[in-house]
């Protein structure tokens, strides 16, 4: 516990309490402040957070000649080429600044550019959203995250019917973190799922017994199977799936408290935005669509984010990482809700249980970890 109150309550507290304000302007304000503060908190810092030899380590080799073809060694031992856009950003960093902390700083502003985008695109509590995603998120992004905040980026303007600009968004999160390509097909799924509140239910119910069921038995099965065909394909199945028991940063709390969690913020987002109307009471940013639809396609995301992250979390830790992609429906769906509340009295009830969430995901990502300060260097050398 005594973690809980190292450095990162610095900024992370105050933060969690920003969402009380309410004042549209003053909510842009302090946003614009703690995305100063968090950029340089981030890009500041000496060989910390990151896989921070693996990352400078490709900051120094790459230049014109090979941002494009980089070939990496990961820390698993595996190589790879790094993908051409974060290669791309490298090389950038590298000529005109010099330094793995410019880099640093001019990623982190990108990614907070982003997530106050976002933030703005939906309500009129932006607030809330980039609160909430700035507590859940990794503390120091990796390329993926990066990825990640491009392409939600882009889903948001699938949501507001502008199908192009989410594929040239998913393009350029596919050159961050090729992992984005897999994610193209949404463009046609999300628009057109639509269900009820009890099928909804259903498929999260069905999902959490493939997972905690089905999963454990059935992948040893396809593994054997796959073996009489292709002993290296088989290998490469097994090495996904028996990743996690090799792991022991994962701490992975009960699946069935996550499963309520989960099944519970769903009731609350669904119940009080579709079937007590709050969609009604949204601002509507965008034209020629309804509110009740962008509810709609940010809950289909929500729930994309929990089945992904249940079949795969505990078993294939390696695939559940495309659950990132639509973790911040959850942010979007806690600002519409605050938005839609029009009672003092709820009002009040539900800020108190929202800033006692955050400070548990707060605890929960940074309640164990042993750092409890670290040096800080500037963009021209160390600050001594």
């Amino acid at each position: 516990m005594e973690n809980f109150f190292s450095i990162y309550s610095l900024i992370y507290i105050p933060i969690i309490f920003s969402c009380l304000i309410e004042n549209i302007k003053q909510q842009k304000q302090i946003i614009i402040f703690w995305i100063i503060i968090l950029t340089l908190f981030r890009g500041l810092r000496w060989e910390c957070g990151t896989d921070w030899p693996w990352y400078e380590q490709s900051f120094n080799e790459i230049d014109i000649t090979n941002f494009w073809c980089y070939v990496t060694t990961e820390d698993a031992g595996d190589t790879k080429v790094l993908e051409a856009g974060w290669g791309f950003l490298l090389m950038i960093c590298h000529y005109l600044f010099g330094t793995y902390t410019a880099f640093l700083l001019i990623t982190n502003a990108i990614r907070f550019f982003f997530i106050y985008k976002i933030s703005l695109f939906f309500t009129q509590r932006p607030i809330i959203c980039f609160v909430s995603i700035v507590v859940s998120e990794n503390f120091f992004p990796v390329r993926q995250d990066l990825a990640n905040v491009i392409f939600y980026y882009g889903l948001c303007w699938l949501i507001a019917n502008k199908g192009k600009l989410y594929l040239i968004y998913n393009g350029i999160a596919t050159l961050i973190h090729s992992s984005s390509i897999i994610l193209v097909p949404l463009y046609w799924i999300l628009k057109k799922i639509k269900f009820k509140f009890s099928v909804y239910i259903i498929i999260l119910i069905l999902s959490y017994l493939l997972a905690n069921i089905l999963v454990p038995t059935l992948i040893p099965i396809l593994i054997n199977l796959v073996s009489k065909f292709s002993a290296q394909l088989a290998f490469v199945l097994s090495s996904y799936f028996y990743a996690i028991e090799d792991s022991e940063e994962l701490n992975l709390s009960s699946p069935i408290l996550a499963f309520i969690l989960n099944l519970s913020l769903f009731t609350l987002f669904y119940y009080n935005l579709i079937i007590k109307k709050g969609y009604a009471k949204l601002t509507n940013y965008i034209p020629n669509i309804k509110n009740k639809e962008i509810v709609l396609y940010t809950i289909n995301a929500f729930i994309l984010n929990i089945i992904i992250n249940q079949i795969f979390l505990r078993e294939i830790p390696a695939l559940a990482r495309l659950a990132s992609y639509f973790s911040f429906s959850v942010s979007i769906l806690f600002s519409m809700y605050f938005q839609s509340i029009k009672t003092a009295q709820i009002k009040a009830i539900a800020y108190f249980l929202f800033i006692t969430y955050m400070l548990y995901r707060y605890y929960k990502h940074f309640g164990f970890y042993p750092e409890l300060m670290f040096p800080y260097r500037s963009i021209f050398g160390t600050i001594t």
